[in-house]
């Protein structure tokens, strides 16, 4: 597969995430293919959500979805990632799957609570094999600034968790087409960190009052990898990634790489629309974020 793949197929599409991240790939240029258990559910969406705009989305059941694409995303809750994932492994032997879950336990999901794997992304590579390269991402981004033209993800960043760094490159790149700054943050034991930040955000939402909490990186990178397969010795591209997130550090920031949170509540970070938790919830509530 080339840097850039040619078709994306977004499994469990028709949900909050998985449409957000469908609708804004379609923007960016991708071929989709929305996935669902019911492929008539999967066409009508894709229908509607070509509507509005000239975009290239078609709908499928998951396993025709999955079998068509170079490159999948798996968009559905942690109690259907098992199931989900056994349907479509034999289709994806030797592609891309970009693992997206959090394991959120309700009603606790205030509450970090990791699968005996370790992670929900270990456990979707264990379940695939190792033919196939899973890499897990988008696990801090809400579902409901996915679907705004409004909202800044650039102010949001995603960390790009696999064991193969090339695969970990396209995912980068996929990000950062769609309007994300993503991160390299190393093999795939790592994403529990990520996918552990979920519960977290959606505790900081209930206890600030913020809509939607997601997280950026600060400090300045010195080394290539600033931005999605650069090559060696080149330097930042000219208004690149390097450069947007150089604009947006504060003086005296270590060039240590920190995670600070970010939100639409100043006091917190500066206003924008960034969000966190898969989807904003009232403060009040303490249920699980809506999910394809």
């Amino acid at each position: 597969m080339e840097n850039r793949p040619r078709s994306v197929a977004v499994i469990g599409g028709t949900g909050d995430l998985g449409s957000g991240l469908a609708w804004r790939l379609a923007r960016a240029g991708y071929p989709v293919v929305i996935g669902s258990r019911a492929s008539e559910k999967a066409v009508a969406h894709a229908q509607e959500m070509a509507r509005r705009g000239r975009l290239e989305v078609t709908g499928a059941g998951n396993v025709e979805a999955a079998a068509s694409a170079d490159l999948v995303i798996v968009t559905v809750p942690f109690a259907s990632q098992q199931a989900t994932l056994e349907s479509i492994r034999d289709v994806v032997q030797g592609k891309i799957v970009v693992d997206t879950t959090v394991p959120l336990m309700p009603p606790k999901v205030m509450r970090v609570q990791l699968p005996v794997e370790g992670s929900a992304a270990r456990r979707a590579q264990m379940l695939l094999g190792d033919e196939v390269r899973v890499v897990s991402a988008f696990h801090n981004v809400a579902a409901a600034h996915l679907v705004s033209e409004e909202a800044r993800l650039e102010d949001c960043d995603v960390l790009v968790c696999g064991n193969d760094t090339a695969a970990r490159d396209v995912v980068v790149a996929l990000a950062d087409a769609i309007g994300f700054k993503a991160w390299h943050a190393g093999v795939i034991d790592n994403s529990a960190v990520a996918e552990a930040l979920t519960s977290v955000l959606i505790f900081m939402n209930r206890r600030y009052g913020i809509a939607g909490a997601g997280i950026q990186i600060t400090g300045t990178p010195t080394k290539e990898g600033w931005g999605p397969l650069q090559p060696a010795g080149t330097g930042p591209p000219p208004g690149g990634l390097a450069v947007r997130r150089q604009r947006r550090l504060r003086p005296g920031i270590s060039s240590i790489p920190d995670i600070m949170a970010c939100g639409s509540r100043a006091g917190v970070c500066a206003p924008h629309g960034c969000a966190g938790g898969q989807a904003v919830r009232p403060p009040e509530q303490d249920a699980e974020p809506a999910r394809a």
